[in-house]
């Protein structure tokens, strides 16, 4: 999936060589799964999977409705990762004098209490 970009279905999972937790799966009585890829445009970023109980064959209506779902969450990457860079360049600004950029009392206190 991560190669291809492509949703993954399988009927059931109980009798699929390449489901890698068959014997999970089988314990708690899981049977069909779904595996969606969470893109950041091209790049897959992560798969989630939807399990259900009993032998399931896809349904357009539903696989369109989770690949929307899917792509709705793919959106937020870029948002989380704009976020971690702000907040990296917010704890420079804490940590150093603007005018030096030298380390400021703030990271003394804290390179002391480490």
């Amino acid at each position: 999936m991560f190669r291809s970009s492509q949703p993954e279905f399988v009927p059931d999972v109980r009798i699929d060589k390449n489901f890698a937790r068959v014997p999970a799966a089988v314990e708690v009585g899981l049977s069909a799964a779904v595996a969606l890829p969470l893109c950041d445009g091209d790049e897959v970023r992560g798969v989630i999977e939807f399990l259900s109980r009993g032998a399931r064959y896809p349904e357009p209506e539903i696989m369109e409705m989770m690949e929307t779902l899917t792509a709705l969450i793919g959106r937020f990457f870029p948002i989380v990762t704009e976020r971690e860079e702000l907040r990296g360049k917010l704890e420079g600004f804490a940590l150093t004098d603007e005018l030096t950029t030298l380390a400021n009392r703030r990271a003394w206190e804290q390179g002391l209490q480490r």
